[in-house]
Parts: C-alpha cells; structure tokens; sequence
C-alpha cells in the first residue's frame, strides 16, 4: 500500500510572499521562515509521494491585491509546462487576497490537475470540502483588505474636512511645521509671478523656460532616510501642476469636492480664475482614451530596437492623425539613429493582412509549429474556433498573446510569433475571448515572419507640376508589357517541358534560374494586377527592378499593398 502511494509522484512547489521590502517584520512573515515550513509539510507527506521543487518561488516587497508578481508568473508558466503538481503555502492571504482571481485561478489549476496546500490552515484543493473552506477564508482575506482601505479612506476625508494637509511634502511656496502648511515668502514669490506672467505667454513651456532663466528651480526636499528630491532647473510639468494646484487658493479640491484649508492662500481668487480659464481654452482637443484603439501600441519596435509610441498631431483644420513612432533618445541622435514613423492605420491594416495570410497557409504555420518543438497532430481542425471576425478588442487581446515582439524597418516587417500560444490558438473552440493565461518570463520559441512593406513615412518632396499627367491618357509602359509576357512564355516552356528542371528549362533559354523563376512568380501576380499593366494604369512608381526582384506574397491582397495598388 506505501509502494503504491509512493509511487505516485507529487511535484510540489513553494510559494512565499511579504508585502513590504526591507521591512523589520516579524520572524512568521519573513520568506525564509515560511519556506522551512512548508518544506517541513512537504517531507510530512512524502509517504503520499510529495517532492519538493528545488525552484524558489519568492515575492518579496509584493501586495496580494492582484497577481503582477514575478515570482507567481513564474510559477503559472512552469504550471502551464505540466513541471508542478502542488503549490504548497503558509497562509491563503500569502497567496492571494482577491476573491475574483482566485476564482479565475481555480479553474485554470483544475483544468490541469494541480492543487493548491495551505500550511496553517487546513484545507485541499484536491477535495470540495478543501475548496469550500479556500473560498470562506479568502472571502474573509479580501472582507479585512478592503476594510482596511476603507479606513483609510475615511482618515483621508476627515483631514480633508478638517482642512489639513494630507500630502508627506508640501509644494513649492509652502513649508510643514508641526502638521500644518506655513507660507514660505520667498518660494511664495515665485507662484505669483508664474500666475501673473501666464497671460501674458503663449503655453505653460515658455513661462517655464523664463522661470529656468531667472534662476527658479523646483522644491528640494529630503526624505526620512535621507533621499534628497528637487532642487533642480523647474520644468513644464511643474509649473502647469503648480497653476492647477487650488492650494494656492486656500481650498483642497477632491472628485469635484471643495475643501477650504487651515493654510494662508498665495494668489487671489481673480488671478487663479484667469489662469484657468486660459489653461482651458488653450487645452488641445484629445483623443478619446480607448485601450483597444491602438492594437499594436507596445508590440512593434524599430530597426534599432527602439518601442514605438503614439503620436498624434494636429493638423490645420485641427483633425488628429494617428502615427507609430520612434521615441527620440539623445543616445539615438548621437549615434545617427534617425526616427521611424508610420501612419498607424496602415500599420495596423497590413499587420491584419499578413497574420490572416498566415493563418490560412497550413505550410507555413506547419513550419512555425515544427520549429518551435511543437509537431502538428491534427490539422482538420485548425482555426475553426477562431475563424470568427474580431472586436478591435478581442484582436489586441490575441495580438498581445500571439506576436512576442514586431519590428519595422525601412523595407520589411518581421512578426515573431509566439509558437507555443500560436499552438493554443489553433486548438481553441472559440468560446469567449482569447487571452494569454499567464505571462511568461522565459523565453518561449518563437517563429519569424518577415514580409517585405513599405510602411514607412518618408519626408515629402517638393516638385513643380510643369505637366498635368492624366491616367486615362497615359499608354501602356512597353518594359512592363514584355516583363509579362516573358513571364507567360516561361511559363508555356514549363508546362511543355515537364521531363527537365527549372535549371535545364532556364539553361536552354539563356537564362539564370533565379531570373527564370522571378518571371514564373509574375503569373501568380492578382488579375486587376495584370490587368492594370496593360491598360498603362499601374501607379507611377511601379518600375521593372521593384515588380522583378520585390518578394511577391502568394496573397493579392498583400501584393497590392506592397505595389501601390488599390484594394478592388
């Protein structure tokens, strides 16, 4: 019976936690204590054939409000890799204290038979009555955690009501002295010159370079251990808190509340009315705050490794534009690196083509699989759950779980794919939303895919339209015309010769087989394509050389984009 149970073996992993770093806390909470604990439990059961993980699952300086750990993140990627039976820790509050993701974490462990051991209390996941008494005891972990916040936000309010400071560190014109804010007159100076010169500047970052060349600098400040903050050249972003901060009015103001202050006010009623209302009307119309508006904002980067960041200006009838660029560096400009910008639309469309060409190309997604370690079983089935169209939501939630990384270039764009969820995703049913379980801090094998684009935004040239060209008188380009029928010659030569190579075929014709089989790609061109070249209605900047050696994509689609033609 012990054989049998012993054979039967149990991987467990422990997992600690304390919330503040560096803290002088007692010996029960300190990592280390509650690791010998739990690896004793661990070698109490070994009779049911448990065995300790020699990996160390340690958060250190982490609340359990949410599960952005890396310790934890670790552990549900090793969990995912089917290299963890049980997670074995001191107390459920360690672990967690939110109802909502212990719910959502239950069911993923369920699904892949791990289980979940609290040292003090006892309770097993393994059994309904172990999930029942989890669930009562983490009700109560997040009852005291959301208690405790209450507390403190009703201390808040009654220092709010009271009129009293609430901040460590008083701003700029204000010193604390026993708990209260105290004038400081020469600091005072500088606030009501910055109200009085706002009208008189165009923005808040001209007021701010006149106070840099007065002398102004902002607040030096020193913390409990010694940190010292401030005393440098004041910024923009200072100065425009310093004119919406009601506390030069004497007044706190919270969620539209007002509060009047026990502390003496700087600038009058008048003067702060006037610099807000100009703050208002020169504020800048802005986009709406919409998380999945920009799917591939943190996804793509530049040649030089650079993460693009959204812009988006304003033209002159005041509409906004979106773009992808590349966030100036003075590193970057020392070495020459120049800025990448492309019109995020385009961007997103493209990439939205190529990953749907992707998909639908079993070849390439075999290869993608196969280089990853991961061999496609069962291909009958593949996509059938995610063939469905996408929210714009739903398609940045699988972006973020598909492609580890994209990159542009001056030529190309390169997707790697994340092969191992590239996997999950093929095998989904389609049911609710596609997400990355968990994220991954090892790297997982990825698959690159590179396809050549032009989605870079070049500067603008200037020429003088001396004659008014007219597509609909324009005749047909002769190299164009011929480059196409040399490509349905050597395609007749092929289909007639089909005993010799490519190599023998090209040989015989006087050609290199790398010529030869650029012309054969040409009849896989899309027929509006064709069809366009003929009529002599192609775009201007198609020449022989980009339509002979650019890598043409089996999908028409694609093959537009990239030659300049218009969707039909």
């Amino acid at each position: 019976m012990d054989d049998q149970a012993g054979g039967d073996c149990k991987r467990c992993a422990i997992y600690t936690r304390r919330s503040v770093e560096g803290s002088v806390e007692r010996e029960i909470n300190s990592l280390e204590t509650q690791r010998e604990v739990c690896s004793a439990y661990i070698k109490c059961n070994t009779h049911r054939g448990w065995v300790e993980l020699p990996d160390r699952y340690d958060d250190d300086g982490f609340s359990a409000r949410d599960m952005q750990r890396p310790a934890i993140e670790r552990l549900f990627a090793d969990v995912e890799e089917d290299r963890v039976d049980v997670i074995v820790f001191y107390k459920i509050d360690r672990f967690t204290r939110s109802l909502k993701d212990f719910v959502r974490l239950v069911d993923t462990l369920e699904a892949r038979n791990v289980s979940l051991v609290s040292v003090t209390q006892s309770f097993d996941t393994a059994t309904s009555l172990g999930r029942l008494t989890l669930n009562i005891l983490l009700t109560f972990a997040q009852f005291e955690r959301e208690l405790l916040s209450d507390r403190i936000k009703d201390s808040l309010n009654a220092l709010r009501s009271r009129g009293l400071p609430l901040g460590a560190q008083p701003p700029i014109g204000y010193n604390k002295v026993k708990g209260r804010y105290v004038v400081n007159q020469r600091e005072a100076v500088t606030v009501r010159d910055a109200f009085r010169l706002m009208p008189q500047m165009r923005n808040v970052h001209e007021l701010a370079k006149y106070l840099q060349a007065a002398g102004v600098c902002s607040k030096r400040q020193v913390s409990k251990i010694g940190k010292v903050r401030g005393g440098k050249p004041i910024c923009s972003a200072t100065v425009y808190r310093m004119l919406r901060n009601p506390l030069y009015l004497g007044r706190y103001e919270h969620k539209g509340r007002w509060y009047e202050g026990q502390h003496e006010a700087i600038v009058t009623q008048a003067e702060w009315d006037t610099v807000q209302k100009i703050l208002q009307q020169r504020r800048e119309k802005r986009l709406p705050r919409d998380p999945s508006r920009n799917i591939l904002l943190g996804i793509l980067y530049d040649c030089f490794g650079r993460r693009l960041i959204l812009e988006c200006p304003m033209d002159r009838s005041r509409n906004r534009h979106r773009y992808y660029a590349s966030c100036p560096m003075e590193k970057s400009r020392a070495l020459g690196q120049s800025r990448l910008r492309v019109d995020a639309d385009r961007a997103e469309e493209f990439t939205c083509l190529v990953v749907r060409s992707f998909l639908q190309d079993r070849l390439q997604l075999s290869a993608a699989l196969l280089e990853g370690g991961l061999p496609l079983s069962d291909t009958e089935h593949l996509v059938e759950g995610g063939g469905r169209a996408m929210t714009r939501a739903e398609l940045r939630r699988f972006y973020e779980a598909i492609l580890r990384r994209g990159e542009i270039s001056d030529s190309e764009l390169r997707l790697f794919v994340d092969c191992v969820e590239l996997r999950r995703f093929l095998n989904w049913d389609g049911r609710g939303q596609f997400n990355r379980l968990f994220r991954k801090t090892e790297v997982p094998p990825t698959y690159l895919l590179r396809v050549p684009a032009q989605l870079v935004r070049t500067r603008p040239t200037y020429s003088f339209p001396i004659v008014d060209r007219d597509d609909k008188g324009r005749k047909p380009s002769r190299k164009l015309v011929n480059l196409l029928n040399r490509g349905f010659a050597a395609r007749g030569q092929v289909l007639a010769r089909r005993d010799c190579s490519i190599a023998q075929i090209a040989h015989s014709t006087g050609m290199n087989p790398s010529y030869f089989c650029r012309l054969l790609r040409l009849n896989y061109l899309a027929p509006d394509i064709q069809t366009s070249i003929f009529d002599g209605t192609q775009p201007l900047d198609l020449t022989l050389q980009k339509l002979v050696y650019s890598a043409l994509p089996l999908d028409w689609e694609l093959q537009r984009q990239l030659l300049g033609f218009p969707s039909p």
